[in-house]
């Protein structure tokens, strides 16, 4: 296992986690920032989809193991 690795692990486990984080608590994020923020389906929107791209990433990272 490389470095490369391991960063890449620690990115999918931090996407994964703000993403959980966002669709089980929304209020931390409610009138932070922008408008669409003032609205817990839309933060829990954007958790959903940090959940997807973690997933995508470890998709990613399967195929290109089992590729080697």
């Amino acid at each position: 296992m490389n470095m490369d690795s391991v960063i890449a692990a620690c990115g999918v486990i931090g996407t994964l986690t703000a993403g959980a984080h966002m669709v089980l608590r929304p209020a931390t994020y409610l009138g932070k920032g922008t408008p669409p923020a003032s609205d817990p389906r839309t933060v829990r929107a954007f958790g959903i989809f940090f959940i997807g791209l973690a997933t995508v990433g470890v998709v990613f990272a399967l195929i290109k193991f089992v590729s080697e």
